[in-house]
């Protein structure tokens, strides 16, 4: 058996003469079934194929059967048993705005004719199609632009068995599809949070998670979380959408941020200490305690050092270098060698004598 390609509004056609039936009956017998495409309504029914809920502005057209024969002869249109075929058609897009057809819905309804609905169930002729393999013919998503018309092919490939002898399948049709259309939501990316360095962390950006949006640092995609950020540089994010997602228009999609090393100060540093000239590491200048001669240094802490009078002090004031008050001590004369208690008697004896020869004189001359 076999079946004509037509279209929802096209006439049925009408059945041979039963006369004219039986005289082709013995060499061959072409059943003509059609292969009605309706067009899709407003709304859909179910899981209809027949109803296809398309996009705005998107028209479909020029649907139809490609076969191939099993003596190789192919066409398009109706079919006949023992005829491997797939479904083709057009969509045009009359729209403002580009679409996307991610796939297609390969089920289909082989529809018994309405002259024979009450004797048979409505999908009874779908058991003589099976499934075949087949190549792939078509590769998802297609975009169609505004004004601009694609054919889109099914992937599924079917072959048509041979039919029953009562020909209860005559004119029965096919209703292929729906495709599936990229639905497209819109979303609103986040700007990132940007941490600056300081002196004990350097400096960071946190990337929002948001479904639906991809961001990159310096234009290489990134996570959503902390990144940290090595060195001062400018540093630009950016957001963009998913497949299935888009953003408002004016949306701000790009971030910019000039990343400063941090002030901070040094600890201070201890000033070096300058050497006197001719000292050296763990020696005492000349004329330290080194150089004194303790052999002249009397041994009795009761006796005090006849160079030590107390009186030190500078010699010239601002100059830092010191003279020692040599005025002798208490209990011997440096230059003799005697004793404080002998020069005061010494004296005495000195004074006593004058004393006397000015007596014995003044007497003298009073008796003269």
């Amino acid at each position: 058996m076999g079946f004509k390609h037509t279209d929802a509004t096209s006439p049925r056609l009408g059945r041979r003469s039963g006369k004219w039936l039986l005289r082709l009956a013995g060499v061959a017998m072409v059943l003509l079934m059609g292969t009605t495409m309706a067009a899709a309504p407003a709304q859909a029914h179910g899981n209809d194929p027949r109803n296809w809920d398309l996009p705005a502005g998107v028209v479909r057209s020029n649907q139809t059967l490609s076969w191939t024969a099993s003596n190789g002869n192919s066409g398009f249109g109706g079919v006949a048993p023992g005829r491997t075929f797939f479904y083709l058609f057009e969509l045009r897009n009359d729209g403002s705005e580009a679409v996307t057809v991610t796939g297609f819905n390969s089920n289909f309804v082989f529809q018994m004719h309405p002259d024979r609905q009450g004797d048979f169930a409505l999908d009874h002729c779908k058991q003589f199609i099976e499934d075949v393999p087949g190549p792939d013919r078509q590769s998802f998503p297609v975009v169609i632009q505004p004004g601009q018309a694609v054919t889109i092919s099914d992937n599924a490939t079917y072959h048509y068995i041979y039919g029953p002898p009562s020909n209860e399948c005559q004119n029965a049709s096919f209703f292929f599809g729906p495709p599936v259309f990229l639905t497209v939501e819109q979303v609103v990316p986040e700007a990132p949070v940007w941490h600056e360095a300081t002196c004990d962390a350097g400096a960071s950006v946190v990337i929002p998670e948001i479904t639906g949006v991809t961001y990159a640092i310096n234009g290489t995609n990134v996570d959503a979380g902390q990144h940290t950020i090595t060195e001062p540089q400018e540093v630009t994010v950016t957001a963009g959408a998913n497949d299935g997602y888009e953003f408002p228009a004016q949306t701000i999609t790009q971030w910019q941020h000039n990343v400063a090393a941090p002030e901070c100060s040094t600890p201070p540093t201890e000033p070096e200490i300058e050497e006197e000239p001719g000292a050296t590491d763990g020696e005492e200048s000349p004329g330290g305690p080194e150089d004194v001669d303790e052999s002249a240094t009397p041994s009795d802490p009761s006796v005090k050092d006849p160079l030590d009078t107390g009186n030190d002090q500078p010699a010239n004031p601002g100059d830092g270098k010191l003279v020692i008050d040599q005025t002798l001590g208490d209990t011997e004369l440096a230059a003799t060698g005697i004793s404080e208690n002998a020069m005061l008697w010494l004296a005495g004896s000195m004074v006593a004598g004058f004393t006397g020869a000015m007596l014995v004189l003044r007497s003298r001359k009073v008796r003269g």
